[in-house]
């Protein structure tokens, strides 16, 4: 049961809240059939004491295993939001943040672009910066601009400017959105202009 809890959140981990709302709604459901027929037994079966013991015993066992197929299906969700928690203040928002480096810069294949992946500890102007990073985005810089203020490699701390938005969750068949969640990626965001920081971020 555990484990069929746990394919049901990742099935459904690329969204942000559907695998909590699925897993929560079918735990429920579950319990409830589990609930119907042990309470129509204690009202036909009042007399018969020994054959509720027994009932007991059994529904016990059954409760504890739907315990362990909510907290299979609730894990994925756990995690789903604990990644996605920050990105409302930067979705569909242009703003400046301040992170780190954490790949190898990429360039395009037409050499117009290159991208990386990025740990935003700040947001704003003057932000309060985290201990740890509030999230990770994959950032497309202009080579223009890399060549006019520098390279940028990895383990870098930048203040940069951009636009933000959620991954598109496909790219023709590819799940997009979910190749990108698996190391933690939520965010996309094109960028014209960035800082190196002579500090680094989170420390």
């Amino acid at each position: 049961l555990f484990m069929c809890g746990l394919y049901l959140g990742i099935s459904n981990i690329d969204s942000i809240l559907s695998s909590f709302n699925k897993a929560l709604k079918f735990s429920v459901l579950f319990l409830l059939m589990l609930a119907l027929p042990y309470t129509v037994m204690l009202i036909l079966g009042k007399g018969n004491s020994k054959r509720l013991i027994g009932l007991r015993q059994k529904y016990l066992l059954i409760v504890i295993s739907a315990v362990f197929f909510i907290v299979g299906a609730l894990r994925p969700a756990a995690f789903n939001m604990s990644v996605y928690q920050n990105t409302d203040q930067l979705n569909e928002k242009s703003e400046t943040v301040y992170g780190t480096v954490v790949s190898d810069p990429t360039p395009s294949s037409n050499k117009e672009w290159t991208s990386f992946k990025f740990d935003i500890y700040g947001i704003g102007e003057d932000p309060q910066m985290s201990n740890k990073p509030l999230c990770r985005a994959l950032v497309y810089v202009y080579n223009s601009a890399i060549g006019y203020r520098g390279g940028i490699s990895n383990g870098d701390s930048l203040r940069l400017t951009g636009s933000f938005s959620l991954p598109a969750e496909k790219l023709d068949d590819f799940e997009y959105r979910r190749y990108l969640l698996s190391d933690k990626t939520v965010l996309t965001s094109f960028s014209y202009e960035y800082e190196k920081l002579p500090y680094a971020c989170g420390k």
